[in-house]
């Protein structure tokens, strides 16, 4: 057999088994506490570009993505301040910058970089165009949402302390899984819930073998949390061609179960 089409079945074998499941069930709940013993509670969902779950989650953790991400923009910017002219979500930025950088108002990027990663997460699927939607139509998405349970002593109703969107795509490679973002409310990044969200993926789809993410090489932070969880760099990683990154501004991790089992344990404290 031709080893291109062997891949491509197999490709679409994979991606294929992940529809079949979303027939059967596509959303659910786990609970797990966290370090400091609080109830925390993860729901899922798996879906596609066109559904309105996917429009309603990113609004709604809208605010914890763009404040994280312009954080660790702002720390990328002041070590490469030339991706300013290159990068799709730094350009508002490129008028703060030509007085040079050390005239740059630090406070003014990150507010640009919020709002323009904020209107990017409350965008109407439809001003991608049909090109780009017809690209990613296959695409299935899995969410999964963090919140901390609400109690007896707490007026206040849960809220969502942090995220996980992650992808299948036709191009993966068997028992692939592309993590696109991972996010958490500041209060909450010392817990337990990012390393829950992510193990979260083994617990939903039991048959992914790897995870692969990308990282700003400047987000220390980030760096040091994926490899506490098992993660380890990728030095070949393969280009999707409809999400391709600029390997320069990037920083690819993967995790292998063949590699690491910290994560698959994990998922022995969420329970259903």
């Amino acid at each position: 057999m031709n080893i291109l089409i062997e891949s491509q079945e197999i490709v679409s074998s994979w991606l294929t088994s992940i529809h079949s499941r979303v027939e059967s069930q596509q959303s659910g709940h786990y609970k797990s506490p966290d370090t400091a013993n609080r109830p925390l509670i993860l729901g899922w969902v798996i879906t596609d570009i066109l559904s309105s779950n996917l429009a309603v989650f990113k609004k709604n953790v809208s605010d914890i993505a763009a404040q994280t991400h312009a954080i660790s923009e702002v720390q990328f910017l002041q070590t490469h301040p030339e991706a300013v002219s290159h990068d799709l979500f730094l350009k508002s930025c490129e008028p703060l910058f030509v007085h040079g950088v050390a005239s740059v108002d630090w406070k003014e990027v990150e507010d640009r970089i919020q709002s323009t990663y904020k209107q990017f997460y409350v965008m109407d699927i439809a001003h991608f165009g049909h090109d780009i939607i017809k690209r990613i139509a296959d695409d299935l998405y899995v969410i999964v949402t963090v919140k901390e349970a609400a109690s007896a002593s707490r007026e206040e109703p849960e809220k969502i302390v942090g995220f996980l969107m992650a992808a299948i795509t036709p191009e993966l490679a068997q028992g692939d899984i592309k993590l696109i973002k991972l996010a958490l409310d500041p209060a909450h990044s010392d817990g337990e819930a990012g390393e829950l969200l992510m193990s979260s993926l083994f617990k939903i789809i039991p048959e992914v073998k790897r995870i692969f993410t990308s990282i700003r090489p400047t987000d220390e932070n980030a760096l040091q949390t994926y490899f506490s969880w098992g993660f380890t760099y990728d030095y070949t990683p393969v280009q999707d061609p409809n999400h391709p990154i600029n390997l320069e501004y990037w920083t690819v991790l993967e995790y292998k179960t063949n590699k690491s089992d910290r994560l698959q344990q994990t998922t022995k404290t969420l329970v259903s």
